[in-house]
């Protein structure tokens, strides 16, 4: 096959994120011909061997409710995921996580406090992955309560991130916040030298945020607390995608690049 990334499309995918990440790929592969991409179903990712294929780089996850997503990816179809991403990098792969993807990639999570991991209902035998081998929280409320919204019902809010640029925040995951160390810190006690930090975010509204990580690399595994892939989803409106004109035309295309 030459097909290079696939993306998930399984049960608890958001309508939005993954309009997002079609999107992305669709604009991507305007610029570079190389580009071959397919979205699998939760049935497809546990009957697929990823690892098998040679030619395939990239696993995508798109937001939307990493609960509902591992519980539909079952047993089978996160072992597929993991063994992919963890395959011999004389083959190289990647694991690429939007918002939900953070919380799914982590070896746990803390969810509006509370705590979400091996041994929480379906996570008995559908733990989060564990690519990132620490405990990750959201949402941050400072920027907006995913579980309620503002006071107009909004879940989602541009933001501005240590690169210059704005991206939406929808609910996604940090560290070193509220409920979690900043692993980053030589001071704390589970310091781990092999996170790469790409992106902060900057202000809260006025409330200075310089520590708090927006986007991060941990080996092969790249994590993003905002979407920097999102639109103002152009192929199909619900109530899940920002109104037309919430992310400006330019934030989109320098996101996108960058």
């Amino acid at each position: 096959s030459s097909t290079n990334i696939v993306y998930s499309m399984v049960s608890g995918v958001g309508s939005a994120s993954l309009i997002w990440v079609q999107d992305l790929l669709w604009w991507w592969k305007s610029y570079d011909s190389s580009i071959s991409y397919i979205g699998l179903t939760a049935s497809q990712l546990q009957s697929c061997d990823l690892s098998s294929y040679t030619n395939l780089r990239v696993y995508i996850n798109p937001g939307g409710d990493a609960y509902n997503q591992l519980s539909s990816l079952g047993t089978k179809g996160t072992a597929n995921i993991k063994a992919f991403v963890q395959r011999d990098q004389s083959n190289p792969s990647a694991y690429v996580g939007f918002c939900a993807g953070g919380y799914i990639a982590a070896h746990d999570y803390l969810w509006e406090t509370m705590y979400e991991g091996p041994g929480y209902y379906n996570y008995a035998s559908n733990p989060p992955l564990s690519l990132f081998p620490h405990t990750v929280e959201g949402s941050i409320f400072d920027i907006n309560d995913d579980q309620f919204g503002d006071q107009y019902n909004s879940k989602f809010r541009l933001v501005n991130v240590s690169n210059g640029h704005q991206m939406l925040y929808y609910g996604g995951s940090t560290f070193g916040y509220n409920g979690v160390e900043d692993y980053t810190n030589p001071t704390s006690s589970h310091y781990d030298s092999n996170i790469e930090v790409l992106a902060y975010y900057t202000d809260f509204y006025g409330f200075n945020s310089v520590n708090i990580p927006a986007v991060w690399k941990y080996g092969n595994v790249l994590l993003t607390s905002v979407h920097p892939e999102a639109d103002n989803c152009t192929t199909k409106q619900d109530s899940d995608c920002p109104a037309e004109g919430t992310i400006p035309t330019e934030n989109i295309l320098q996101n996108r690049a960058w």
